[in-house]
């Protein structure tokens, strides 16, 4: 199996497992909520959303299975499709796992709107319904995937109190009872369509194989990995609010660097693989001081060095935003050097 495949093969499992772990932490959260569940499922959820984010790297392959492609199914540049009807309602998967950003008052109260939100509307709170409501005539209107639950667990502050999931005794219907079963519903919903993904990349990996690799040239073979490649790190980036000196894909949890990061350590224990390096380096054979993999490695340095603040709306010193506009320089220019490299790798 090439080595892109095997790497692909390992990041879906661990994806798998996280996903199930994060489900029976908010199951434990739902049946007897404590601050301390509050905080395992938090990060349980940071852990699954982070391996989230670096699969993305595997779907940027110019590969369909038959079994997750219907359309723009599983691609995710698709923005899914708009459906009232809750039996015929379909999104693509990953708009369905990952869509942001977010309404927030689409799914509970925000400054302002104490009583807004599915937490506090009166419609029956299914699976069923979620999926129709998720996307219903705007992008950012989003019922279901890691998004909705982020915003759920955290809140629009991003240190939600346990309070808002202790339901009253006296209360037959209350807002803690429905944010309960929402992040239970959602949650659930999350570990069927991963291990769905997952699934097709662990059990079917012959397939990927067999496109990627038969009748195909090498040159074919690696300009798809090096498309891939290109893809993952182009709209993670830009998917990221940089002109506010955010990496805000995940607000509510400020986990924008560590997904960031995700992404960019599997690029790099992939084109660490030693057959891989000398491939790239033979390739990379372009007039420069830096070769290709020098470029990934030290993006993913100064990812690991943005400033701590970063992510967070409360960032008002000055010399945390000096320190942010310093790394949005550098992390956009080192993005554009790879991403003009790659093209000129891909184009050769």
């Amino acid at each position: 199996m090439p080595p892109f495949l095997t790497t692909a093969q390992e990041v879906h499992l661990q994806l798998r497992e996280a996903t199930a772990a994060m489900d029976t932490h908010i199951i434990e959260l739902v049946t007897a909520p404590s601050a301390e569940k509050l905080e395992a499922s938090r990060k349980a959820w940071q852990t699954a959303h982070s391996l989230l984010t670096a699969a993305k790297l595997f779907q940027y392959l110019p590969v369909k299975h038959p079994e997750l492609y219907s359309g723009s199914e599983l691609d995710p540049e698709s923005t899914g499709e708009d459906n009232t009807n809750e039996a015929s309602t379909k999104h693509s998967l990953w708009v369905q796992l990952d869509q942001a950003p977010l309404l927030p008052g689409y799914l509970d109260s925000v400054q302002g709107y104490p009583l807004s939100g599915l937490v506090h509307s009166e419609m029956s709170l299914t699976r069923e319904a979620l999926l129709a409501q998720h996307q219903f005539a705007d992008t950012y209107y989003v019922a279901v995937g890691f998004h909705a639950l982020e915003f759920l667990l955290w809140g629009e502050s991003g240190a939600r109190p346990i309070s808002d999931f202790l339901v009253p005794e006296t209360a037959e219907v209350s807002p803690e009872a429905r944010r309960l079963r929402l992040i239970k519903i959602i949650s659930s919903l999350a570990a069927e369509d991963t291990n769905r993904l997952c699934s097709i990349w662990l059990n079917d990996s012959s397939y990927f194989t067999k496109k990627i690799t038969d009748g195909t040239s090498r040159h074919f073979q690696e300009q798809t990995v090096l498309e891939a490649i290109r893809g993952s790190i182009y709209h993670q980036i830009h998917d990221s609010d940089m002109g506010s000196l955010s990496l805000s894909h995940s607000e509510f949890s400020a986990a924008g660097k560590t997904d960031l990061s995700a992404l960019l350590s599997f690029i790099q224990s992939f084109t660490g693989i030693p057959e891989v390096t000398a491939r790239l380096n033979e390739l990379d054979k372009k007039d420069t001081d830096i070769s290709l993999i020098q470029l990934i490695n030290e993006l993913g340095k100064q990812i690991s060095e943005w400033p701590t603040e970063a992510g967070t709306k409360q960032a008002k010193d000055d010399n945390v935003l000096d320190a942010q506009q310093r790394a949005v320089s550098r992390i956009t220019h080192l993005q554009k050097q790879i991403d003009s490299r790659l093209n000129a790798l891909i184009n050769q």
